[in-house]
């Protein structure tokens, strides 16, 4: 109703500049913007007329998901629209996004990315070092937090996740040094690779064996990509008004408070659930964790995943440049990497049905397909559609495979150590990333195009989901478990 009523008052108003204005927002250069708002925060919600949709938890959830994304492109139309073609016609521009406005969607670290350039005239190179630190100190943390959790509960692990990491983000706001703000980012990463590990393998042992086990596991995951969403505009709104400095201690104290409570209110693993993973461990004679990690499968598994995450790294970074030398514009290249985003929750959120129906393996082979699929179409985009076409299913098939990754080493290995196989094989992915943007760089450089690198990226994606498919899929753990003898716990 807001919306058609603002419609209306400009044309009733009979007042060409304002009809123009609005004329603009729905047919101008950021026309997809104000159409996703309406979609979003228009179309979508009216599923509440029918009793069923308002009665499902899950669906409301989903819906509300879309609301917030919704929310967000209104702010865009406002403030981005109103600014770039106002009632002057003198003034009208085209806004095209940075590659520091892109960071501050992707990762709300990145936000900080200018202030402290400008306030300690450091080089992109060095201030990067730091952020380079934190990587790795989160996967040292991943694999660490992931052992304790297997062995006693989540809840030390969240605390402690709290105390190391909250107080060093804070601590940032009293960096003078370039040594102190690395050991600093690198403490964060320390803290802050126990969230992955420890709430995944938590969420897979609580409903382990359960109906809608993989809806659990997804909602969780979708966790990650909204929480970009919600706090890297935050934090750069903190950044304007306090500086850089309060927006540090600030995002320290959130981090602190959230994850603390977070620790505080999680629940041990219900009993259901040990006898369940000590039962798959006795039919199937799980070896020792070191035994699994030399294990042929979750070798083949981490393989994938390193390969999977150094070509997400190399087309998150290279996108704008791969889609301008086409012709196409950088503004629409940069609004494309950014809904790719949005995509990516809805597709961890789709990873959780198909795994109902298809098996996780399956679901896993079929996003490693669709992500082929998308770079090998991007490889020959050349048109706008085009474009749109790829980042959709680029970024809903990217969100299906880091929920299906998770499920498919729940499924192959069981619950005896899920948390610390999980960081180990998210800790080599990272590491392997790390390197995918340099080596896309070289590429080009060295053959004048992306058309190889991508080519090569898409036969990977192929051959990696044939392979989950060949060897990885297949029968593992049992749903049903009769010990032979009763249980010690």
């Amino acid at each position: 109703y807001a919306y058609m009523s603002e419609f209306f008052v400009a044309w009733y108003s009979e007042a060409q500049y304002e009809r123009a204005q609005f004329h603009y927002r729905l047919f101008g250069d950021h026309w997809w913007a104000t159409w996703i708002m309406l979609i979003c925060n228009g179309l979508i919600p009216q599923l509440f007329w029918f009793r069923y949709f308002r009665r499902h938890l899950l669906i409301m959830w989903i819906i509300s998901i879309f609301v917030n994304i919704g929310m967000w492109f209104e702010r865009f139309n406002i403030f981005v629209q109103s600014l770039e073609h106002d009632f002057l016609p003198t003034n009208w521009d085209y806004f095209v996004p940075s590659i520091y406005d892109v960071g501050m969607i992707i990762m709300s670290f990145g936000v900080f990315f200018t202030a402290l350039e400008s306030e300690f005239g450091w080089t992109r190179s060095q201030t990067s070092s730091g952020f380079t630190l934190m990587v790795l100190g989160y996967g040292i943390s991943a694999m660490v937090a992931g052992r304790i959790t297997d062995r006693h509960t989540a809840r030390p692990v969240l605390l402690g996740s709290a105390l190391l990491a909250g107080p060093s983000i804070a601590l940032c706001s009293t960096v003078g040094t370039l040594p102190q703000f690395q050991m600093l980012l690198f403490l964060t990463g320390l803290g802050s690779g126990a969230l992955l590990s420890a709430p995944t393998s938590t969420v897979q042992r609580w409903f382990y064996n359960r109906p809608r086990s993989g809806i659990a596991l997804a909602t969780v995951m979708a966790g990650v990509g909204a929480g970009g969403l919600v706090f890297s505009p935050l934090i750069n709104y903190l950044i304007d008004v306090v500086g850089w400095r309060n927006a540090f201690v600030i995002a320290g104290g959130i981090f602190l408070v959230a994850v603390t409570a977070a620790g505080l209110i999680i629940r041990p693993v219900p009993l259901s659930a040990h006898v369940a993973s000590a039962c798959g461990a006795r039919e199937r004679t799980i070896s020792p964790t070191r035994a699994l990690v030399r294990s042929p499968r979750f070798l083949l598994l981490t393989g994938i995943m390193s390969v999977s995450v150094f070509g997400f790294q190399a087309v998150n970074v290279h996108l704008v440049p791969m889609v301008t030398d086409t012709g196409i514009a950088a503004a629409t290249a940069a609004a494309a990497l950014g809904l790719s985003g949005g995509f990516s929750i809805a597709g961890r959120l789709a990873c959780g049905l198909l795994s109902e129906r298809l098996g996780w393996e399956r679901t896993f082979a079929l996003s490693q397909a669709g992500v082929a699929s998308a770079l090998l179409l991007l490889a020959v985009t050349t048109h706008v559609w085009m474009l749109y076409v790829v980042v959709g299913l680029y970024g809903f098939s990217q969100g299906a495979r880091a929920v299906a990754v998770t499920g498919t080493m729940g499924r192959l290995f069981g619950m005896h150590a899920i948390g610390e196989l999980t960081g180990i094989v998210m800790a080599f992915a990272q590491l392997s990333g790390a390197a995918g943007p340099y080596a896309a760089g070289y590429i080009h450089d060295a053959l004048g195009s992306y058309w190889a690198m991508l080519m090569a990226l898409g036969v990977a994606y192929v051959v990696s989901a044939g392979l989950i498919l060949g060897f990885l899929a297949g029968p593992s753990v049992r749903r049903v478990c009769r010990p032979s003898r009763p249980l010690t716990l």
